[in-house]
């Protein structure tokens, strides 16, 4: 028991890093393959904002807001 709480303790301070993740809702094609709204420049955008962040350390106190 002690060995496995070791090891999640463990795991957990090892895999500790953030993650980006995005769910736009449209990305400009529609199911008929017609062009529609287009929300990946937005995700583009966060993205860029959250890489300069973790390079710069992704310390939480600097951690800008990424959606809207």
């Amino acid at each position: 028991m002690a060995h496995n709480a070791a090891l999640w303790h463990a795991v957990r301070e090892l895999f500790d890093y953030p993650v980006f993740t995005a769910a736009p809702e449209t990305v400009g094609i529609t199911s008929t393959g017609a062009e529609g709204p287009n929300q990946l420049p937005e995700v583009l955008a966060a993205y860029r904002k959250f890489s300069a962040w973790v390079a710069a350390g992704a310390k939480m106190d600097s951690k800008p807001t990424f959606a809207h």
